[in-house]
């Protein structure tokens, strides 16, 4: 489609990437649209749905100019993100994912919290799980650091240290480091704030529960852990000055699982038959005796 010509430039651009997400879009759109802070623009990238998304937010753009919805084949998630912010205009950049819900004073507390802290690049909060109504639950409540050493500390250690799905994120910093990876179709996110660490950029999380975060069944979060660690380890190798492409690389770990599962099964076996011989050995003294 092509772009509207738009009258303002707003505070925050809300970055919302949207694959067959028509069962709870909705939650999320409405979530942006009752923020107590008003001066945004929510840009929607519909990644090649095919369940009826995009006819949804497209309803959602006809009745508000502040939301604009742009369309590409499916290439994921990175390339996704990297749209929506040759798109923005915003001074921040408000990432919402689109199966979640952000409380309605978010953006609000976000934004007076980076217009006074100019040492920080971007800020988090604490987020509460739900699987399908978003009821807040201290027990689910996913706690991340509010101190920016032990973030980057924990970057330093190859661990995720800032939520994602309550991030706001200077737009500037990705017009001075550069988007996000592409070939990452998971950990893009950590990859982008590991970088920006190692510059210098201060990041942090805000002590309240601003999101809530859907988590999926016990198999699609299985699913989706394992994919992590791959791309997270992936993104490691390319923080550390690697130049392979992904497939290279996968190529590589999935040849050293192999062998170590290999020399897994070995020792595995080995055990097994020295056990079987300390049995037969036991039962021959025993009938000896």
């Amino acid at each position: 489609m092509n772009e509207p010509v738009i009258h303002f430039t707003p505070t925050v651009s809300v970055m919302m990437l949207a694959y067959n997400v028509k069962k709870y879009i909705n939650d999320a759109i409405e979530s942006v649209l009752n923020q107590t802070f008003s001066d945004w623009e929510l840009i929607i990238i519909d990644d090649g749905s095919t369940d009826g998304t995009a006819e949804l937010i497209a309803k959602y753009a006809a009745k508000d100019s502040r939301i604009r919805v742009y369309h590409q084949e499916h290439g994921g998630r990175g390339k996704a993100r990297n749209k929506c912010l040759e798109y923005s205009r915003g001074k921040y950049i408000a990432v919402c994912d689109s199966d979640d819900i952000s409380y309605p004073e978010r953006f609000e507390k976000q934004v007076n919290f980076l217009d006074n802290n100019s040492d920080i690049g971007a800020v988090g909060s604490q987020s509460c799980s739900f699987c399908e109504e978003a009821i807040f639950d201290p027990a689910k409540i996913i706690h991340w650091p509010t101190n920016p050493n032990k973030v980057y500390q924990g970057f330093k250690q190859g661990k995720m240290k800032i939520a994602n799905c309550a991030a706001m994120i200077r737009r500037s910093l990705f017009k001075e480091y550069g988007g996000y990876c592409e070939e990452l179709h998971r950990a893009q996110d950590y990859e982008f704030f590991s970088r920006i660490t190692q510059k210098g950029i201060g990041l942090t999380n805000l002590s309240e529960v601003l999101v809530f975060y859907r988590q999926s069944n016990f198999i699609q979060n299985f699913q989706y852990f394992k994919e992590n660690a791959i791309y997270t380890d992936y993104a490691n190798y390319r923080l550390s000055g690697g130049t392979k492409s992904f497939n290279e690389f996968n190529r590589r770990v999935i040849s050293k699982l192999r062998q170590n599962y290999l020399i897994l099964n070995y020792w595995r076996f080995m055990i097994v038959m020295k056990v079987k011989k300390l049995k037969l050995y036991r039962d021959l003294y025993a009938n000896m005796s």
